[in-house]
């Protein structure tokens, strides 16, 4: 019975740290910065890129070769709801730029975003015969 408690407050513990080295991550002003610098963020051009490399991923998975499984998390049914988010974040913002980089949770999102979409389409490009395979490596990969 204790070390089922024990594990827990490990758990606890280290989920602690992780949030803590989080927020220091975007706390700390010269790496937002050299962030949102990386990703061209505070620009228009920035959302229409997460588009173009949403849509683009779309496709890649909507090859009829490619047979995804549907059970979750079933990526065809993800995407769209992520492009839908974004949509509504922008109708809301507007032209208002500045506002959405002060919104850290919003960096964080868009730089996972652009890091997801990039590692899904080099997945792609790499194994790009293998791919279609089920048991090939480019599907069995992370």
């Amino acid at each position: 019975m204790a070390a089922a408690g024990d594990s827990r407050f490990k758990m606890n513990n280290k989920l602690n740290f992780t949030a803590s080295q989080l927020r220091g991550l975007i706390s700390d002003p010269f790496t937002k910065q050299s962030l949102i610098s990386k990703y061209h963020l505070p620009e228009k051009r920035s959302i229409d890129r997460a588009w173009e490399m949403l849509d683009k991923l779309v496709k890649l998975c909507q090859h009829q070769r490619m047979n995804l499984k549907h059970s979750p998390p079933y990526i065809l049914d993800i995407l769209p709801d992520i492009y839908l988010q974004m949509k509504l974040i922008q109708n809301h913002y507007g032209g208002k730029w500045h506002e959405l980089m002060e919104i850290d949770y919003f960096v964080v999102f868009m730089i996972n975003l652009y890091d997801k979409c990039e590692k899904c389409m080099e997945l792609f490009s790499n194994h790009s015969y293998n791919i279609y395979n089920e048991d090939s490596i480019g599907r069995l990969v992370e």
